[in-house]
């Protein structure tokens, strides 16, 4: 999301830091406003690829910050990568417009 957000781990959440567990009840108050379920990033990165899709110019800032500067809890998709295989973004020419 714009906000740097991913699979419903929002910036700064408390979620971001649970380690002991695979799957978590997620922060309902973003758009849409519906309950969700996450899995926690451990379980995220217990994967063969991992694969970001980004389009437009509303995720340029979101997608600078989650692969163009260092991992941190403020942009939640910075903390999410495969540790088992590959991590790869596809973005649009607008969404990739801050990344070099």
């Amino acid at each position: 999301g714009p906000d740097g957000h991913t699979a419903s781990l929002f910036p700064n959440a408390p979620t971001l830091e649970i380690r002991d567990r695979l799957v978590v009840p997620a922060d309902p108050g973003h758009q849409p406003y519906v309950e969700r379920i996450t899995m926690t990033i451990p379980e995220l990165k217990n994967c063969l690829a991992m694969i970001f899709m980004a389009t437009g110019e509303s995720k340029a800032d979101a997608a600078r910050r989650a692969f163009g500067e260092p991992p941190s809890p403020e942009t939640p998709a910075s903390l999410v990568r495969s540790a088992l295989g590959e991590t790869v973004a596809v973005l649009d020419r607008e969404a990739g417009a801050q990344l070099q």
